[in-house]
């Protein structure tokens, strides 16, 4: 009987590990020095595309990231690289405490043209609603290419739900 309870409680202390670590990821995570954009993206880049399936290639606004107000323009917030089969793409993050009306803008009419100019490699809007930025209730993850304007309806993100832990299954 000792044995088997030494046995269960080693495995379940192995198996529920990563778990733990990601708990305390996210509650060290809620700083409140740092800005809801920067929470945001520092959530979508470490913890939806973490680093053992993905390299962070750039942060938009990491502190302390030199760039012009042209270059930030331009730029998505992040550009990663899938570590399993080098594909790269950008991921344009936008995050929302809540929903005022029946659409989400996730940036302006000028820097959705600039985003749209980018053809070599695919261009994602993730969003993020509700909750705190470190850690949203709920999740969007919409190819650039199926939006035709800098809002999207509400409706529309349904298909693009995501939820965080879910293995990403969109053509990346």
């Amino acid at each position: 009987m000792g044995i088997a309870l030494i046995i269960m409680v080693m495995v379940l202390t192995i198996t529920l590990q990563p778990v733990l670590r990601s708990i305390k990821k996210i509650l060290r995570r809620k700083d409140p020095t740092l800005n809801s954009d920067y929470q945001f993206e520092d959530f979508v880049c470490n913890d939806v595309f973490n680093a053992q399936q993905y390299q962070a290639l750039h942060l938009l606004s990491k502190p302390g990231t030199i760039l012009t107000a042209e270059e930030k323009h331009k730029l998505p917030d992040l550009r990663l690289k899938n570590l399993a089969n080098g594909e790269q793409f950008y991921v344009r993050c936008s995050y929302h405490e809540s929903i005022n009306h029946q659409q989400i803008k996730f940036c302006d009419e000028q820097r959705l043209q600039h985003f749209k100019t980018i053809t070599e490699i695919p261009v994602y809007v993730f969003i993020g609603i509700g909750g705190p930025a470190h850690f949203p209730d709920n999740l969007y993850m919409v190819p650039l290419s199926q939006l035709a304007s800098y809002k999207v309806e509400t409706p529309v993100l349904e298909q693009y739900s995501f939820k965080f832990g879910q293995n990403i299954d969109f053509p990346i």
